[in-house]
């Protein structure tokens, strides 16, 4: 519910975003509370960016399982931001190694920051110098687009496209991705059932 209030007051000047970072940190204590102080404080919204406030707040929130705090906590992971790996030294608490954990958390979570995660993941296992894990990566491009996220269905669509040409258009199946995925990516209502049914 903060998170509705936020997002309804925020707009689009700075007058209105800083009169919703108030109304959030004014907020009682929550996870969702953390994870919106850690979201505004790492994306400098409304306030200065300040990497130590959205990091204890991402912290506090990921303990609680919530969903921002979690994918906020595995992006200042992977940037090298936490406190510990500015510092540098031995082996800190966090580096870029706990950013897919992070991630999975928040991918495993019913918070809208899920589709990002998932986006993310799919990234991270797609690239041959990180995850290097194609078809984790593409079960998450899948999971993103399964909740309607278009950036997902055109990297699927583009992705069985290739696949299907490299075979002449001559797999069926690789040629039903492709669709199913170009319609998602385009707007059209698919569901479940009704993808079984033309497979």
């Amino acid at each position: 519910m903060l998170s509705v209030l936020y997002w309804s007051m925020a707009g689009d000047t700075s007058e209105s975003m800083e009169k919703a970072v108030r109304m959030v940190e004014n907020a009682s204590d929550s996870p969702e509370r953390d994870g919106l102080m850690a979201l505004i404080y790492y994306g400098g919204w409304g306030v200065a960016v300040d990497n130590e406030k959205a990091f204890f707040h991402a912290e506090r929130g990921m303990r609680m399982n919530d969903g921002a705090s979690c994918y906020v906590l595995g992006l200042m992971c992977a940037n090298g931001d936490t406190p510990d790996q500015r510092e540098g030294g031995r082996r800190q608490v966090y580096d870029h190694y706990d950013a897919e954990r992070f991630m999975e958390m928040a991918a495993e979570t019913d918070s809208p920051w899920a589709v990002k995660a998932h986006l993310w993941l799919g990234a991270y296992f797609m690239d041959s110098c990180r995850g290097e894990d194609p078809e984790e990566g593409i079960e998450h491009y899948k999971a993103a687009a399964s909740c309607q996220s278009s950036e997902a269905a055109e990297f699927l669509s583009d992705y069985y496209r290739r696949l299907a040409e490299n075979e002449n258009f001559e797999n069926e199946l690789l040629n039903h991705e492709w669709s199913f995925y170009r319609n998602l990516a385009n707007g059209a209502d698919f569901n479940d059932e009704a993808r079984r049914d033309k497979i």
